[in-house]
Protein backbone atom coordinates (compact mmCIF):
# COMPACT_ATOMS: atom_id res chain seq x y z
CA UNK A 1 0.00 0.00 0.00
CA UNK A 2 1.14 3.33 -0.70
CA UNK A 3 2.08 6.04 1.43
CA UNK A 4 -0.69 8.23 -0.16
CA UNK A 5 -3.41 5.44 -0.18
CA UNK A 6 -3.61 5.15 3.86
CA UNK A 7 -5.27 8.17 5.14
CA UNK A 8 -8.44 6.25 5.18
CA UNK A 9 -6.90 3.97 7.76
CA UNK A 10 -6.90 4.13 11.18
CA UNK A 11 -4.39 5.87 13.59
CA UNK A 12 -2.84 2.45 14.55
CA UNK A 13 -2.47 1.30 10.88
CA UNK A 14 -0.64 4.40 9.66
CA UNK A 15 1.52 3.70 12.91
CA UNK A 16 2.12 -0.17 11.79
CA UNK A 17 3.00 1.23 7.90
CA UNK A 18 5.15 3.89 9.14
CA UNK A 19 6.97 1.40 11.06
CA UNK A 20 6.66 -1.38 8.41
CA UNK A 21 8.23 1.81 5.84
CA UNK A 22 11.22 2.51 8.14
CA UNK A 23 11.70 -1.44 7.98
CA UNK A 24 11.96 -1.20 4.62
CA UNK A 25 13.84 1.94 4.44
CA UNK A 26 16.81 0.19 6.94
CA UNK A 27 16.82 -3.09 4.69
CA UNK A 28 17.87 -1.59 1.86
CA UNK A 29 20.92 -0.15 3.77
CA UNK A 30 24.17 -1.40 3.19
CA UNK A 31 25.25 -1.43 7.00
CA UNK A 32 24.09 -5.07 8.53
CA UNK A 33 23.05 -3.18 11.74
CA UNK A 34 20.63 -1.29 10.24
CA UNK A 35 19.39 -4.48 8.09
CA UNK A 36 19.39 -6.22 11.61
CA UNK A 37 17.18 -3.43 13.02
CA UNK A 38 14.71 -3.85 9.87
CA UNK A 39 14.45 -7.49 10.80
CA UNK A 40 13.84 -7.21 14.60
CA UNK A 41 11.13 -4.31 13.70
CA UNK A 42 9.36 -6.75 11.33
CA UNK A 43 9.33 -9.33 13.88
CA UNK A 44 7.52 -6.92 16.66
CA UNK A 45 5.19 -5.85 14.32
CA UNK A 46 4.01 -9.64 13.68
CA UNK A 47 3.62 -9.87 17.46
CA UNK A 48 1.35 -6.75 17.10
CA UNK A 49 -2.81 -8.70 17.25
CA UNK A 50 -4.21 -5.51 15.62
CA UNK A 51 -1.13 -5.44 12.86
CA UNK A 52 -2.95 -4.84 9.64
CA UNK A 53 -3.21 -8.08 7.48
CA UNK A 54 -1.32 -6.01 4.57
CA UNK A 55 1.59 -4.89 6.83
CA UNK A 56 1.38 -8.17 8.48
CA UNK A 57 2.28 -9.80 4.27
CA UNK A 58 4.85 -7.52 3.90
CA UNK A 59 6.73 -7.81 6.61
CA UNK A 60 6.58 -11.74 6.43
CA UNK A 61 7.76 -10.96 2.60
CA UNK A 62 10.53 -8.94 4.10
CA UNK A 63 12.01 -11.47 6.37
CA UNK A 64 11.36 -14.10 3.95
CA UNK A 65 14.23 -12.58 1.78
CA UNK A 66 16.57 -12.30 5.28
CA UNK A 67 16.25 -15.07 7.25
CA UNK A 68 17.82 -18.44 6.35
CA UNK A 69 17.11 -21.85 6.28
CA UNK A 70 13.76 -23.61 7.54
CA UNK A 71 12.23 -19.64 8.37
CA UNK A 72 12.36 -18.07 4.67
CA UNK A 73 10.08 -20.84 3.91
CA UNK A 74 8.13 -20.35 6.77
CA UNK A 75 7.50 -16.33 5.77
CA UNK A 76 7.56 -16.60 2.22
CA UNK A 77 4.77 -19.47 2.71
CA UNK A 78 2.95 -17.52 5.03
CA UNK A 79 3.19 -14.33 2.77
CA UNK A 80 2.00 -16.16 0.01
CA UNK A 81 -0.65 -17.37 1.82
CA UNK A 82 -2.51 -13.78 2.58
CA UNK A 83 -1.52 -12.17 -0.70
CA UNK A 84 -3.88 -15.00 -2.30
CA UNK A 85 -6.19 -14.07 0.30
CA UNK A 86 -5.79 -10.88 -0.37
CA UNK A 87 -6.32 -11.29 -4.30
CA UNK A 88 -9.21 -13.45 -3.75
CA UNK A 89 -11.41 -11.25 -1.84
CA UNK A 90 -10.23 -7.82 -3.42
CA UNK A 91 -9.68 -9.49 -7.18
CA UNK A 92 -9.72 -5.55 -8.67
CA UNK A 93 -6.56 -4.73 -6.62
CA UNK A 94 -3.85 -6.55 -9.00
CA UNK A 95 -0.90 -5.41 -6.90
CA UNK A 96 -1.95 -8.22 -5.02
CA UNK A 97 -1.79 -11.00 -7.37
CA UNK A 98 1.44 -9.25 -8.45
CA UNK A 99 2.83 -9.69 -4.72
CA UNK A 100 1.34 -13.17 -4.49
CA UNK A 101 3.36 -14.29 -7.96
CA UNK A 102 6.47 -12.68 -6.98
CA UNK A 103 6.40 -14.53 -3.29
CA UNK A 104 5.68 -18.05 -4.98
CA UNK A 105 9.64 -17.34 -6.34
CA UNK A 106 10.69 -16.52 -2.99
CA UNK A 107 9.02 -19.86 -1.67
CA UNK A 108 10.39 -21.87 -5.02
CA UNK A 109 13.72 -20.96 -4.20
CA UNK A 110 13.60 -21.22 -0.60
CA UNK A 111 12.50 -24.66 -1.22
CA UNK A 112 15.07 -25.51 -3.69
CA UNK A 113 17.59 -24.03 -1.16
CA UNK A 114 16.22 -26.14 1.75
CA UNK A 115 16.25 -29.45 -0.59
CA UNK A 116 19.67 -28.91 -1.51
CA UNK A 117 21.21 -28.55 2.23
CA UNK A 118 19.03 -31.26 3.44
CA UNK A 119 18.37 -33.56 0.58
CA UNK A 120 13.99 -33.26 1.01
CA UNK A 121 11.87 -30.83 0.74
CA UNK A 122 10.72 -28.84 3.84
CA UNK A 123 8.26 -29.46 6.30
CA UNK A 124 5.13 -27.40 5.16
CA UNK A 125 6.59 -27.48 1.98
CA UNK A 126 3.73 -26.19 -1.34
CA UNK A 127 4.85 -29.41 -3.48
CA UNK A 128 3.22 -32.17 -2.65
CA UNK A 129 4.69 -34.80 -0.61
CA UNK A 130 5.20 -38.22 -2.27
Amino acid sequence: MEDDKITHLSNAARFFHAQYREAERLINSDNEEDQDKAEEICRELLLEARLPPHVRARCHTLLAVCDGDYLTSYHARTALRLYQEFAADEPHIKVWQEMAEATKEIVKAAEEDWEKEHGTIPPESTEEKH
